[in-house]
C-alpha cells in the first residue's frame, strides 16, 4: 500500500526533472529567436543562413539524457532538500556549465547541421535563469506540501540525552 509520503517522493523529483527538461527546451528556443530574429543578431554576422529551429530542438530533446545525468551526478533530485535559493544557484550553475560543454562537444562530432556557437552562450544564461525560476517554485511546493503535512514522515524520539 503506497502512502501520502511515497507519492510526493515520487512526485516532486518527478516535477523537478520535468520542470528542469521544459526550462533547457524553452531556452532553446528563446536563444534561437533572440540569435536569429531580434536586433542582437546584427552584432554578429549570420553567414550560413537561418537554419531551421526543428534541428536545435532535436539536438535538445537528444541532449536531455545527457543533462539528466549531469545533474542526477550533482545530486539535484532529491527530495527534502534544506536549500536556500542561492546555494542552489552555485550548483545549478556548475550543472548547466557542463551540460552545455558536453552538449558543445556533441555538436563538434555532428557535422550535418550548422549550430551556432552563440545559440550556446545564450542557452548556457537562460537554462540557469529558468532552471533557477523552475527550481524557486518547486522548493516553494515542496515547503507548502510539508507545512500541510503532506510528505511529512512521524518518528519518534526515544531518550533526553544529546544523542538522542
Amino acid at each position: 500500500m503506497k502512502t501520502n509520503s511515497s507519492k510526493i517522493e515520487f512526485f516532486i523529483p518527478l516535477l523537478t526533472v520535468l520542470s528542469d527538461f521544459s526550462a533547457i527546451i524553452l531556452a532553446y528556443y528563446i536563444s534561437y529567436q533572440i540569435r536569429f530574429f531580434t536586433a542582437f543578431g546584427n552584432y554578429f554576422e549570420i553567414t550560413k543562413g537561418i537554419p531551421p529551429f526543428s534541428g536545435y530542438l532535436f539536438f535538445a530533446i537528444i541532449s536531455l539524457p545527457v543533462w539528466f545525468m549531469v545533474f542526477q551526478s550533482f545530486k539535484m533530485y532529491r527530495l527534502n532538500r534544506n536549500v536556500f535559493v542561492f546555494d542552489e544557484l552555485f550548483l545549478v550553475i556548475k550543472c548547466v556549465t557542463i551540460g552545455v560543454v558536453l552538449s558543445m562537444g556533441i555538436v563538434f562530432f555532428y557535422r550535418d547541421f550548422p549550430y551556432s556557437r552563440l545559440v550556446f552562450i545564450l542557452v548556457w544564461f537562460f537554462s540557469i535563469s529558468l532552471i533557477m525560476v523552475g527550481r524557486y517554485l518547486m522548493l516553494k511546493l515542496e515547503k507548502d506540501l510539508y507545512n500541510r503535512n503532506i510528505g511529512v514522515k512521524n518518528v519518534a524520539i526515544v531518550g533526553t540525552s544529546e544523542m538522542a
